[in-house]
Order: C-alpha cells, then structure tokens, then sequence
C-alpha cells in the first residue's frame, strides 16, 4: 500500500491519496485543486526521510 494522509497541509484539512503500486500514478484536476500542494507534501517528507537517514541511519526507517 502507498497511503499518503495529509492533515493541516498547505490547502488540506485531511486527505488521504492511495498511490498505484506499479509505479505510476496521475494527479489531475482544475486550477487550485492542489495537485502542487501535493507534490510539495510528498517533497518534504522525502527532504525529512534523507535528514532522519543521515542523522540516524537506515534503521531509523522502522
């Protein structure tokens, strides 16, 4: 499963985004519907994941 839950980010109050396990996932919708929002979200828990790595190992990830 590849479940993102946003609560309190940017334009979200909650949602939860269910990414396909293949690899490939399209994000789509009108103009301020936060598809750029999303991206930033998953940009900054990539950004945190590499700190925790560097700082605390790979073991941290579990």
């Amino acid at each position: 499963m590849n479940l993102i839950e946003l609560i309190d980010f940017k334009k979200f109050d909650e949602i939860n985004v269910d990414f396909n396990e293949n690899g490939l996932s399209l994000i789509s919708g009108v103009n301020n519907s936060g598809k750029t929002s999303l991206l930033h979200a998953l940009a900054v828990w990539e950004y945190a994941k590499i700190l925790l790595i560097n700082y605390r190992g790979q073991q941290s990830l579990l």
